[in-house]
Order: structure tokens, then C-alpha cells, then sequence
């Protein structure tokens, strides 16, 4: 999710691994546009970035039977930001 300050995944399954290793090695690759980059995540731990990324995915998502406000609150710990490595 793009958001004003960065980009923002959320995983809503109950203890997903990619984002638990993505976040405690603090690099991994994400496919964009169907390239493959090298990216840094970090946990998004500031509360502000944490409600303007569930505020975008309620608005992304708003249609999408699964997203429910019970997984989107349990999944607030499993947010992170991804910056961009150089190539």
C-alpha cells in the first residue's frame, strides 16, 4: 500500500512467515510491475503510519467480503514498511 510517507504490507493471516522473516532479516525482494527488487523492510512501529494503513486498505479493500474489521485489527503488528534497495 503506498501511502504518503513510503510503502506499507500487511499480512491479515494469524502468523504468516513472510512477514515475520521479511521484517527480522530486514531484506528480502518484492516483485513490481513484474520486476524483482531488493527491498529493506522494518516493522511499522509509529501508531500514526499503522492508522493511515489500515484507513487505505478499509478504502482499497472496501468491497472485499474477507476484510473484516476483526483480521484488519489483529493484523496491526504484521505491518511494514519496504524501501527500495539500489540494484
Amino acid at each position: 500500500m503506498a501511502l504518503d510517507d513510503g510503502v506499507y504490507v500487511r499480512s491479515a493471516t494469524h502468523n504468516p512467515r513472510w512477514c515475520h522473516s521479511a521484517v527480522t532479516y530486514g531484506r528480502g525482494a518484492v516483485t513490481v510491475a513484474g520486476r524483482e527488487l531488493r527491498a529493506e523492510f522494518s516493522q511499522a512501529d509509529d501508531k500514526a503510519a499503522k492508522d493511515r494503513a489500515d484507513e487505505a486498505f478499509r478504502a482499497k479493500y472496501s468491497t472485499d467480503p474477507y476484510l473484516a474489521e476483526g483480521p484488519l485489527r489483529n493484523s496491526r503488528h504484521q505491518i511494514a514498511r519496504i524501501r527500495p534497495l539500489p540494484a
